[in-house]
């Protein structure tokens, strides 16, 4: 039996509900509070009539207590209220129902079986039965789906009204078959049906928009495939298809701009599909456009042959320029619009060849003139330059810096030892452009970014000018003094020329001080140009030297001035460190100007490392400066080698630098753990020079012994806490131990005579001043030298004389058991008391 309430349907006019609430039949809107109300009470007379229907069988029972009742089947919420009372909404109607799969398989049955009479049948019957039976399937279809539109069944309309446009391709289809267009080519015959489904599907469309379905998709579908059926062939596929695709172009964008909104919005979906396709049309007009480019840039502009391209920006453009006449455009498309009609004119005027000198001048030009809009067109039109603008001037900025690399590689990697070699001839450049295009890069590389200040955030814009205003000048310059360089000067007034020019950027970082990103900027710039000049001046020690230790200099004065917690602390520590790497680079070079090797540099830069690590801790204003200083010069020094042309220098250098290493653990309390990597430097140097045979290593080992135990007696002099093995174990370590190992083969000689007496003075002094470091080393020294004396005699006596005297040792060890454990305990007391 039926209720009063039934969520699917209308309480008005029992039509089925969309799922917005609103009736496909009365368009009843059962929305707000109202329908809330209706809904409550359709619940309240269905409960009654089911308790009125209850009532006889109630009445016969005997008295009980009645169960509750229960309404099946009921929804338990009202009908979806308005914004301001919100309610709960009935059950939508599922899109994936019995209801779609029947529509879905009985039209999908009956296509086939059309298609199935037009294959097997169509021949048995003559042209007007042909005509007639296809004519009327149709019709009849089309005619049950117009009914259904009428009465808001919208399932079944959609699915009829598919059936119905796919009825009409067959009929063309066998149409074709039967001779009736035998005249048109299959081009044209799928435009005829791409143009029937297109009209016919938007007057559908726009009909069912007038009864109470409202709003159908089917249609939609068809027009859109229809659209493009007709583009496709008459348009993209034309014998003329650059004029065929430019007049569509205007045609689908236009219609579909009409169609989104007449009938109150509701064919937009129509209207995207067109506009999708007039959106492809588009970009297969400039894909015409830049199929012709790549000709001789002569015919190109003589015949226009880049016309599609100048077609496609001109229908573009009004999408971005019209924001009057056209307010519904939303914004991201007139920025896409934008881009695309910027894109296209670029393409346009860059489609014809050109030589490279041409070429370079038309593409700064494109630049500058992307720039230019950037900089003071509208907002629609600067954004997507702006973008544009950016790719190009960091284009032009890789090309400025990477440029002057092209003399630089061909130049040699080290000069003559002994000549100045000031006149060595620069090579010429290998770039196929003129040296006068390097500039005119540099500027395009500046103007660019002139013109992108615009578009940065207004608290970061006057930063960006006066960054602009410190790194111009430098860029500019570059491109001037690159082109210098392409002409092939000779190396001094190339190097001076590049000596000013870094001059001029490092003035201008200091300058932009106060700005962090000009003084950044300006950083970075001067940067690439001193390590651009040093390899210019690479060829002359003379100019190299000078080179480097100018800069050096600079860097040193400008760490010493520059405020210490400016960058947050970063820049005087960069610059300390830059400083003590040039210094190296310098001393690495200026030796060879004293008819010096490889020897001699290589000791140069180990005792100028040695020296910064050691004045690390006075001149270091902060401890990040102290830092830098200690790590370059350690690493710097750890380089001397590579330079060295004897294994003997090699060692020299890590003994050098270990006992730098050595000296900062023993004279700063906060170094005390660097001990050990001056140890293990120490290590590998004696080791070094023993595998390299060396005679005399007390040559160099003892005044670098001599000066750390110095040192380190001064440390536990002034500092009471700290271990002597901290204070005096380099010093002893590189003053016993090399002599010690060699002493070992030849113990009866003078060596040994010294190793032992300075063995028995190490002991000496660590008992007379309870230190344990030299007490334990001269013990050992003496141990081992004495084990070394007793090893020819031990061989040479007879079996039971060791045999005898270990049996004499053990019971000797066995008497005096007692009275060892009490001198054990006092020396062990000893010990401790040792430093």
């Amino acid at each position: 039996m039926s209720k009063l309430l039934d969520p699917l349907a209308c309480p008005d006019c029992r039509s089925l509900l969309d799922p917005s609430s609103v009736c496909t039949g009365c368009g009843l809107a059962l929305i707000g509070p109202d329908a809330s109300a209706l809904w409550q009470h359709l619940i309240s007379a269905d409960r009654l009539i089911e308790r009125l229907r209850l009532a006889p069988a109630l009445a016969a029972a005997p008295a009980a207590p009645a169960p509750p009742i229960r309404t099946l089947d009921l929804p338990a919420a009202p009908p979806r209220a308005s914004s301001t009372q919100p309610s709960a909404a009935p059950p939508r109607v599922s899109t994936f129902s019995a209801q779609v799969v029947l529509l879905a398989v009985g039209g999908l049955c009956l296509l086939v079986a059309a298609a199935v009479f037009v294959a097997v049948s169509w021949s048995d019957l003559g042209l007007g039965g042909r005509t007639l039976v296809m004519t009327a399937i149709t019709l009849l279809v089309g005619g049950i789906a117009v009914a259904l539109t009428r009465r808001g069944l919208r399932g079944g309309a959609e699915t009829l009204w598919l059936l119905t446009g796919a009825l009409v391709a067959i009929d063309v289809v066998a149409a074709r078959w039967a001779g009736l267009i035998d005249d048109l080519a299959p081009r044209h015959v799928a435009a005829l049906l791409g143009g029937i489904l297109l009209l016919g599907s938007t007057a559908v469309a726009a009909w069912a928009t007038t009864t109470a379905t409202r709003r159908l998709s089917g249609p939609v579908l068809g027009a859109g495939l229809g659209a493009l059926l007709l583009t496709a062939t008459e348009a993209w596929a034309a014998d003329r298809a650059e004029v065929a695709t430019a007049i569509t172009v205007p045609l689908l964008l236009g219609t579909a701009v009409l169609l989104g909104g007449s009938f109150a919005g509701r064919l937009r979906p129509l209207g995207y599909a067109v506009g999708t396709i007039g959106v492809l049309s588009w970009a297969i007009l400039v894909g015409q456009g830049l199929d012709r480019t790549g000709i001789d840039a002569a015919d190109w502009w003589q015949h226009l042959r880049g016309w599609p391209l100048l077609v496609a920006a001109l229908w573009a453009a009004p999408w971005a320029a019209a924001p009057t006449a056209v307010r519904r455009i939303p914004e991201p498309v007139r920025y896409v619009a934008a881009s695309a009609a910027l894109l296209s004119l670029v393409a346009f005027t860059l489609g014809g060849t050109l030589d490279a000198d041409p070429q370079t001048m038309l593409l700064s030009g494109v630049a500058l003139s992307l720039a230019g809009v950037a900089a003071i067109a509208p907002r629609v039109w600067a954004r997507p330059a702006a973008a544009m603008t950016l790719g190009a001037g960091l284009t032009a900025g890789l090309l400025t810096a990477s440029r002057p690399l092209d003399v630089l590689l061909q130049l040699p990697t080290t000069g003559p030892a002994f000549a100045l070699n000031l006149g060595e001839q620069l090579p010429r450049t290998t770039w196929e452009v003129a040296s006068w295009t390097a500039p005119l890069i540099a500027t395009v590389a500046v103007l660019t970014a002139l013109s992108l200040i615009r578009h940065l955030p207004e608290a970061a814009r006057a930063e960006a000018r006066t960054a602009w205003l410190v790194g111009a000048p430098a860029v500019v310059a570059l491109g001037l003094v690159t082109a210098v360089l392409e002409q092939g000067p000779t190396l001094l007034p190339a190097v001076l020329t590049w000596a000013a020019l870094t001059a001029v950027a490092a003035a201008l970082a200091v300058a932009g001080r106060n700005t962090p990103v000009a003084l950044v900027g300006g950083l970075v710039v001067t940067a690439y140009l001193v390590a651009v000049g040093i390899r210019l001046a690479v060829p002359s020690h003379l100019l190299v030297g000078l080179f480097a230790t100018l800069v050096a200099g600079v860097l040193s004065a400008a760490a010493t001035r520059t405020r210490a917690d400016r960058l947050d602390g970063v820049l005087e520590p960069f610059l300390a460190g830059a400083a003590v790497v040039l210094a190296g680079f310098a001393a690495t070079h200026w030796p060879y100007l004293a008819h010096a090797t490889g020897d001699t540099a290589a000791l140069t830069l180990a005792l100028l490392m040695a020296a910064v690590g050691l004045a690390a801790a006075p001149i270091g204003r902060t401890p990040a400066t102290r830092v830098t200083l200690e790590l370059t010069a350690l690493l710097c020094a750890l380089t001397a080698p590579f330079f060295a042309n004897s294994d003997v220098v090699v060692a020299l250098t890590l003994s050098v630098t270990g006992s730098a290493v050595a000296l900062v653990s023993i004279l700063n309390r906060d170094r005390d753990r660097l001990s050990w990597l001056a140890a293990a430097l120490l290590a590998v140097a004696t080791l070094y020079r023993l595998a390299d045979g060396a005679v005399a290593p007390e040559l160099y080992a003892v005044p670098a012994a001599a000066v750390l135990v110095t040192a380190g007696v001064w440390r536990l002099l002034r500092d009471e806490p700290v271990s002597s093995w901290r204070a005096l174990g380099s010093g002893l370590t590189v003053g016993l131990v090399p002599s010690l190992l060699l002493t070992l083969e030849d113990p009866v000689s003078v060596r040994g005579a010294l190793v032992a007496a300075a063995g028995v003075a190490a002991l000496a002094v660590g008992i007379r001043q309870r230190w344990g470091a030299p007490f334990l080393a001269g013990a050992a020294v003496v141990g081992i030298l004495a084990v070394r004396h007793l090893g020819p005699e031990a061989a040479a006596l007879p079996r039971w004389i060791s045999l005898g005297s270990v049996g004499v040792a053990l019971l000797l060890v066995g008497i005096t058991w007692e009275a060892r454990r009490r001198d054990a305990v006092a020396a062990e007391r000893y010990l401790a008391d040792l430093r």
